[in-house]
């Protein structure tokens, strides 16, 4: 149940109310921002809510038996201050961000805020006339997820996790950006085994984020996405290994020396011994 502060009951009570939404989004780094639906700042409750440019957040539905709810705000993307960054939102730092839905009155900010709704934020699209939309998934979408283990081939435990036990840090190259072209990162010393480990930076404008390594090719990187502006030249960098998953693959358990913490079944029959016919000459389907 809502608790709304008295004065503004007061206001909702009233003839007229000057009611405004508020977004609380907090990254994943830590990093919070505060945006209004509005013309200009808001104070609420000590902190500063910024205008953006087309701020319209879809009504808030609540449904019995409902996996879960789902609010899409839009906005349009400039480079006038109190839009959102286009570049903060290809880059990922939106995804998975928390966001609190909030209203409050813009005539009287003092009467503080209700907050609405609390999620996270899913699919973000954007398009080429500067508009994007973002659809944020309520906090029973986590219900949904399979929370237990399940057998497979691949191991199960993500590489250097406690599950894992290898020592990754042990394994880290540290070293600069010499060069960054679209999918394409030149460092001062690489490795082969760096192959589907991650790129972190240390300085620069990208330091919390971490990027995927597609392929190595002697110090060359290539990543999985377009870095754009996300790494320069100078940049320092922490280079982790990866891992394949598999027992015994080029860069599975075998190869670090670690099967003794390999979490996977490769050995148990898959779903195609179901399809097995057997014959009086031979098997088919194997």
């Amino acid at each position: 149940m809502r608790t709304i502060p008295a004065a503004l009951q007061s206001e909702l009570d009233g003839t007229t109310a000057a009611l405004c939404h508020l977004l609380t989004v907090t990254r994943r780094n830590g990093d919070v921002a505060r945006y209004a639906a509005h013309q200009a700042p808001i104070t609420v409750d000590g902190q500063t809510y910024y205008p953006v440019a087309g701020l319209k957040v879809s009504p808030i539905r609540y449904r019995r038996n409902s996996p879960g709810s789902t609010v899409d705000f839009e906005t349009t993307l400039s480079d006038d201050t109190g839009s959102l960054d286009e570049d903060d939102l290809r880059r990922g730092l939106w995804d998975h961000a928390e966001v609190v839905i909030s209203f409050c009155s813009y005539l009287n900010p003092g009467n503080g805020k209700v907050d609405l709704w609390r999620g996270f934020c899913g699919q973000v699209d954007m398009s080429d006339r500067f508009h994007a939309k973002i659809q944020a998934v309520g906090l029973m979408s986590k219900a949904r997820k399979i929370t237990i283990p399940r057998y497979g081939a691949s191991c199960r435990a993500d590489f250097g996790d406690a599950k894992c036990g290898k020592d990754v840090e042990a394994l880290k190259i540290s070293t600069t950006v010499s060069s960054v072209s679209g999918y394409s990162v030149v460092v001062g010393d690489a490795a082969a085994q760096l192959r589907m480990g991650l790129i972190v930076p240390t300085s620069g404008e990208s330091v919390g984020e971490a990027f995927e390594i597609r392929s190595v090719s002697g110090s060359t990187l290539k990543t999985y996405l377009q870095l754009r502006d996300r790494l320069a030249a100078g940049d320092a960098v922490d280079l982790y290994p990866g891992c394949d998953h598999t027992l015994d693959g080029d860069q599975g358990c075998a190869f670090w020396n670690n099967v003794v913490n390999f979490r996977g079944e490769p050995f148990i029959p898959g779903d195609h011994t179901v399809r097995v016919r057997w014959t009086d000459d031979a098997i088919d389907g194997l």
